[in-house]
This record gives C-alpha cells, sequence and structure tokens, in this order.
C-alpha cells in the first residue's frame, strides 16, 4: 500500500488508513512500519568537493567494492545512522578519525539515557575503538 496515511488505532492490533482512493482498517498479529526514511544532503561549503559524500551513499559505495584501506575518514551529520557508517567504514580498512554529531548534547544524553531498553546495542557500543566515539 502506497501513500497511505495512519489515521487512527481503533484496537490494540488495528489501524484505520486513508489513500487518495479511499481507506479501510488493517488487522494484524505483528505490525512493521517502514515510513521511508531516506538520507537528507543539505548544502554546506565544499560538499561538492571530491571525497566528500552522505553516509547512506558512501556505504553503498564500500558495499559495491570501494576501498578505504588506510584512509582517514570524518563522520558528521545526526543520528545513529553515523555509527552504523562509521563501522562499515571501519570494516573496510578505513580509519575512523572523528564521529561529529549534529544533535545538541542535551539530545543525546536523552537518547543515551534510554539506551538500557537495547542491551545488545550496549554491548555493539562497547565494542567500538574508544577514538572512534
Amino acid at each position: 500500500m502506497n501513500g497511505a496515511r495512519l489515521i487512527a488505532r481503533p484496537s490494540a492490533h488495528s489501524v484505520l488508513f486513508e489513500t487518495a482512493d479511499g481507506g479501510g482498517v488493517v488487522y494484524w498479529q505483528k505490525l512493521i512500519l517502514c515510513c521511508g526514511a531516506r538520507e537528507l544532503s543539505l548544502p554546506f561549503p565544499g560538499w561538492t568537493l571530491p571525497g566528500v559524500t552522505g553516509a547512506g551513499g558512501l556505504q553503498a559505495q564500500i558495499k559495491h567494492g570501494l576501498s578505504l584501506k588506510g584512509e582517514k575518514v570524518v563522520i558528521a551529520g545526526s543520528g545513529p545512522l553515523l555509527l552504523a557508517v562509521a563501522d562499515t567504514v571501519n570494516k573496510a580498512g578505513g580509519d575512523v578519525t572523528n564521529i561529529i554529531e549534529q544533535a545538541p548534547l542535551p539530545a543525546l544524553l536523552r537518547f543515551a539515557s534510554g539506551l538500557w531498553r537495547w542491551p545488545q546495542k550496549l554491548r555493539q557500543l562497547r565494542r567500538w575503538p574508544r577514538k572512534a566515539i
């Protein structure tokens, strides 16, 4: 179903939706919402220089064979995707020298205070080289 908008949750295992063609109710036992998140590249001075790429674009290039062996890489932006990209860069032989988070410190602390709910993520974080955090 494309272009749907969720309107209400009439019961624990149903949602009311609308589309351009009408609407309806969907019932489920397990629900996965894929909300179309995508990388947003905002222009900044130097963003068109060689070697500057978006986080998702860099991951795609690595998956298609880009070698980063011995390359120093700075990852900047916002959100947990930065950590996933840094992990991909490290595994591809790159040297992540910095991860620069755009979000203010209070927002990061709020996010970090909720990580106890996902112990597997805390274990992943402990495995990170300290210089990359």
